[in-house]
Order: structure tokens, then sequence, then C-alpha cells
């Protein structure tokens, strides 16, 4: 978010994402299939803060999404 004069910018600092995609086709013609995702498997906190010319950052918000997990199962017809 870039700042206007008196608001200082907000940067979204880098953070790191590890996902998990799986998904298996079974049955005699493959028509069943199931689905199962986790996303952000190491928990990455998400972080963003305030930066101006030449003073510290400080922080615009700070937040642990936590790690999310699916299962999903699917019949093709």
């Amino acid at each position: 978010m870039v700042g206007t004069g008196i608001v200082p910018d907000v940067y979204t600092k880098p953070f790191s994402s590890l996902n998990f995609t799986l998904n298996k086709s079974f049955g005699q013609d493959k028509k069943s299939t199931i689905d199962v995702k986790v996303s952000n498997i190491l928990n990455s906190k998400r972080e963003s803060v305030y930066e101006s010319y030449k003073t510290a950052s400080k922080t615009f918000s700070s937040f642990q999404p936590g790690t999310e997990v699916s299962v999903g199962y699917s019949y093709k017809f």
C-alpha cells in the first residue's frame, strides 16, 4: 500500500509457503478421484510493516493463518 505524505508506505514481508497436493484416480474405469491438499505446511507468519524515509520499520499487521487440510472425493458419471 502506498502512503500519502502523512501516512507511510506499507510493505508485506516475504514469507515461506510450502503446499502439498495429491490427486489419485481409482476404480475400474478411473471414474473415482480423491484429492488431498495441505496448505501452509510450515505455518509461516504473514507480516506487513510501515516503512518511511530514515525511520525504523513498525508493524502494520501480523497474523499466522495456520495449516489448512482438505480432502475431496469426486465421481464421473
